[in-house]
């Protein structure tokens, strides 16, 4: 529940009557992350330990924060306790992400207070407006009720104020000023000093003399469950006393503080009473850059604190901010400064690529020759950015140079990012396999992710079932010691994809969904986008398209990367979308000349080239064909999807192409390819395009049966229909000329027929198959397997 009003309006008031354990927000810039929680996790009998956001080696701060809000919530779906959240319209960004991750599912009654309306799942809202005239007139009687309601607004707060003292302004400030003057010196003295501490008041900090009264004037309370702190009755009654305090006395006071104060406590005293050396290196030490950068004398001294801030914002997933911060650092610094300005944003995509890239020239023409760990990792940085839209043989001058770089300055941080950047560009599986065990050898157990999710991807290339269930276990070994969300998301990635290649497809599916919510919850939207690539390529089995459609931004960014757009094309055709095949066709022919240079080949030209053959299309089928030939004994399988044995798609192109002999051959490798490895989708659809080659009715009970069993709808239609062809004898032979290109003078010639005969044959045809015209009849006969055995 959360209830909802102004200030001084009876939010505290009114869940004060609740029996629950009490966690508040505050208005300071020093309480730590989780603050009210923390304090809930006292009263309910639970460690803080459990909201100790503490980043293993390479994880970002918000992947850890993640860790300890799911840690956390799930400890509190146990207790038994009512909980109650007062102002959290104060509350850190964590906090309100763990009352919502709470909110989601079945847990504790908690109950938030706060000003102004939060987004909170599942809350139930409760509105609280001013006292009516009624209330006014029960609470301070009929006499001066009208007076006391105008002057008041309603507000209980200032309502109680000016009905316990003589001050006839309405003004908070000169209630409480009316308040204070009838209390002894040393009273108001110590109210001062527990002004300038906040609304929580430790004792110690202003001791007692004087304290009784405050209390008794219902300024502070106390609570019996902690004798050594007291909390002001309400936050406006602390401003009004520190706003009141004289500028001097108050500078006097945070001093004072700061000396009997540590971490951001006397950090914060120090930015109000120190001077401002003081205050910025109080600031550095916890870590607030950004209030110590209006501090800093020099433009060293800002360019450093604009990389710490960057760091900050990344770790935070702020990847725009924390590149504003790298330019400005860039500007103000040296060659040093903005080569560690260039790698801050790592293993990104989308708009920060540019800005990225820019930082690199700049750094690298800084660098000049120089032959440095850090050039080093501004090579490799640059290139695993340029490897996409540049292709490969535009970055791999970069890659070589940064890996021979790293070497030779033995820094292991960047030898790790070289190797990451020759990852993209390795020719041999071979060489992944062997980049993955060197990385597993560094013995740091972020460099171990890497490596096993490496080692899984090259076995899959392989066929190598039993190396990856080694390696999915030993990744499932570290993700939990790590407790890393990221490398939860990879092992639970690649758990799909070996789900997917047996036929799995509802473990598949479920476990696609599990790394949706781990990457929503630590902010990767590449991560969310290959959720939605997983799953419409799991449709492609399934039939089920509906159930996670792309985004319409994803699908913006699929218009230009080849392997996006023609996954998409790819499910367009499981659709029987002509239209948007058509289209996204038309945009892949001019890149599938340079395409095996591109990143994610070859499964990028076996998407194209079975597009190409649903349309009809044989232009480019010789070249596909040439470009994947040296691939066929390789699988196009890895943890993002799999599309089985590369010789299927040979095997497809070299029927098209009217090599029949080569076409049963390579269709013949992959049904016993995929026999081995038990990969039962990719074997019925193997079979289905052997039988439309060699006409095997064994082949298709076969298919059908196997693609029955898993759920594979759209395949077994394409069975159907191939088992069903809806022409006459006379039509098939008409098909089959149009499909070789003959006119109608042609074929009427060969079938000794009339033009006028043959022209009513080819537009029944047309009506039939629900073609617009003659030249797609050529993709039909394809995708329909007729041949002149009929």
């Amino acid at each position: 529940m959360l209830v909802v009003g102004e200030a001084g309006i009876g939010k505290s008031a009114l869940v004060a009557h609740l029996d629950a354990v009490v966690g508040r927000a505050v208005a300071d810039e020093g309480a730590p992350e989780f603050w009210p929680w923390l304090r809930v996790l006292d009263g309910v009998g639970l460690s803080r330990d459990l909201l100790t956001v503490d980043p293993l080696p390479g994880e970002s701060r918000a992947a850890a924060r993640f860790r300890a809000i799911t840690r956390c919530a799930d400890e509190l779906r146990g207790t038994a306790h009512t909980i109650v959240l007062e102002d959290l319209h104060w509350a850190d960004d964590a906090s309100i992400r763990l009352l919502a991750h709470l909110s989601i599912e079945d847990g504790p009654t908690v109950i938030a207070t706060s000003r102004e309306m939060m987004d909170v799942p599942n809350a139930r809202i409760v509105r609280l407006g001013p006292l009516s005239l009624t209330d006014v007139a029960e609470y301070a009687g009929p006499q001066h009720a009208e007076e006391l309601l105008r002057r008041s607004g309603g507000n209980p707060l200032y309502l109680r104020l000016l009905s316990t003292t003589d001050s006839n302004d309405g003004e908070l400030a000169h209630l409480v000023k009316a308040r204070l003057e009838p209390l002894r010196k040393s009273t108001r003295e110590l109210l001062d000093r527990a002004a300038v501490v906040g609304d929580d008041v430790d004792l110690d900090l202003i001791g007692e003399e004087g304290l009784d009264e405050a209390i008794a004037a219902g300024l502070l309370t106390d609570d019996p469950a902690s004798p050594h702190t007291v909390r002001w009755s309400h936050t406006l009654l602390r401003e009004a006393v520190y706003d009141a305090l004289p500028r001097r006395r108050r500078i006097e006071l945070h001093r004072q503080l700061a000396e009997r104060t540590t971490g951001t406590d006397r950090a914060r005293h120090l930015l109000r009473g120190g001077t401002k050396e003081e205050a910025r290196a109080a600031c550095r030490e916890v870590g607030w850059f950004e209030r110590a950068l209006p501090l800093a004398d020099t433009d060293a001294e800002r360019a450093e604190l604009h990389l710490d801030i960057a760091e900050q914002l990344y770790q935070e997933g702020l990847v725009m901010k924390a590149l504003d911060h790298c330019e400005r650092a860039s500007d103000l610094g040296d060659a040093d400064v903005t080569a560690r300005a260039a790698v801050v944003v790592r293993d990104v995509q989308g708009e920060a690529v540019d800005r990225i890239v820019a930082l690199c020239v700049r750094a690298r023409e800084l660098l000049g020759d120089e032959d440095s760990a850090r050039h080093a990792k501004v090579l490799a940085q640059q290139a695993k950015l340029l490897a996409d839209t540049r292709g490969r043989a535009h970055v791999r001058p970069l890659t070589a140079r940064a890996l021979e770089m790293a070497d030779r300055s033995g820094d292991p941080d960047a030898i790790v990012s070289a190797m990451k950047a020759r990852l993209l560009l390795v020719d041999s599986v071979a060489e992944v396999l062997q980049l993955g065990s060197r990385m597993i050898a560094t013995g740091k157990p972020e460099n171990a992710l890497w490596g096993h999710a490496w080692r899984i991807d090259g076995s899959f290339w392989l066929g190598a079932i039993d190396q990856i269930d080694a390696e999915l276990a030993e990744l499932g070994g570290l993700a939990d010691r790590m407790r890393w969300p990221l490398a939860r998301w990879h092992h639970t990635r690649s758990r799909a994809a070996r789900a997917e290649l047996v036929g799995r497809f509802a473990e598949a599916e479920r476990l696609a969904l599990e790394c949706r919510d781990i990457a929503m919850g630590i902010e990767d939207g590449s991560a969310i986008g290959l959720f939605y690539s997983f799953t419409q390529q799991l449709a492609r089995f399934t039939g089920d398209f509906d159930k996670y459609e792309l985004p319409e931004h994803m699908a913006e960014i699929a218009m230009y990367l080849p392997i996006y757009l023609s996954a998409n094309a790819m499910v367009s055709v499981a659709k029987g979308d002509r239209d948007a095949v058509r289209f996204a066709y038309e945009r892949l022919c001019p890149m599938i000349p340079t395409m095996p240079d591109e990143l994610r080949w070859p499964n990028t030209g076996m998407f194209t080239a079975q597009v190409a053959l649903w349309l009809g299309e044989l232009e480019f089928a010789p070249l596909l064909y040439d470009n994947l030939l040296p691939l066929k004994a390789y699988y196009a399988n890895q943890s993002p999807g799999c599309e089985g044995s590369v010789s299927r798609v040979l095997g497809m192109l070299a029927a098209a192409l009217g090599r029949t002999e080569d076409a049963v051959a390579h269709l013949n490798d992959a049904i016993a390819m995929e026999k081995r490895i038990g990969a039962l989708p990719f074997l019925a659809m193997a079979q289905f395009e052997l039988a439309k080659v060699t006409r095997r009715d064994e082949l298709l009970e076969s298919a059908v049966r196997i693609a029955r069993h898993l759920g594979m709808k759209p395949l077994v239609k394409q069975i159907e229909a191939l088992t069903a062809i809806p022409l006459t004898a006379r039509e098939q032979e008409i098909a089959l000329m149009l499909a070789d290109g003959l006119a109608n003078k042609a074929i009427a010639a060969k079938l000794v027929l009339s033009e006028r005969t043959v022209e009513t044959h080819v537009r029944n045809l047309l009506l039939k198959l629900g073609l617009e015209n003659r030249t797609q009849v050529a993709g039909w006969v394809v995708r329909s397997g007729l041949t002149w055995s009929h």
